[in-house]
């Protein structure tokens, strides 16, 4: 039987679809001020908060020590 990734909140979904949107435009991935900006969250550290969950998820993938590393897991796309 398959692993089932969890299904992410409305505001990580929408954390997921400014990562796809940000590498579909400018072909390399985004910072953390830029993904705060396009989702309107409070801080960095929200935007570096929710990243975590989703990358414990499977859904994400980045290095805390290099920057622009963000990028989406295979088959991490949301559901409509």
């Amino acid at each position: 039987m398959a692993i089932r990734k969890p299904c992410p909140t409305a505001t990580e979904a929408a954390l997921i679809d400014a990562i796809a949107s940000f590498w579909q435009r400018c072909g390399y991935a985004p910072t953390y001020r830029e993904l705060r900006d396009l989702t309107e969250s409070s801080s960095t550290s929200v935007v570096h908060y929710r990243l975590s969950r989703l990358r414990d998820a499977g859904l994400v993938e980045f290095d805390d020590a290099i920057g622009r590393t963000i990028r989406l897991s295979p088959g991490s796309e949301v559901p409509a």
